[in-house]
């Protein structure tokens, strides 16, 4: 397999970036019951901890942006309440 150039690697990082975060998380979760003993990972193993602190960083991000989009949803409707108001007013 040929090395991955620079503009392969930002082309995958920009789909990642555009995906469902769940769904970006899949893609580059391995299942280490499909992986060959050789390169399992230890459980005492460093990684492990930078692997677990980076699926907790992309919990937080999803929580954080679902929280935004639920607070863009609110400040949306209260314009179009206003807006309803304002036409109510009209007639």
């Amino acid at each position: 397999m040929p090395p991955i150039t620079i503009a392969e690697l930002l082309t995958d990082l920009s789909s990642l970036k555009a995906c469902d975060p769940a769904d970006a998380l899949s893609l580059v979760t391995i299942d280490p019951s499909l992986l060959p003993a050789s390169l399992k990972p230890s459980t005492n193993d460093s990684s492990n901890e930078t692997l677990s602190a980076a699926k907790e960083l992309i919990d937080l991000h999803v929580e954080i942006s679902q929280r935004k989009g639920l607070e863009e949803l609110k400040g949306g409707r209260g314009q179009v309440e206003e807006i309803v108001k304002r036409v109510a007013g009209k007639i």
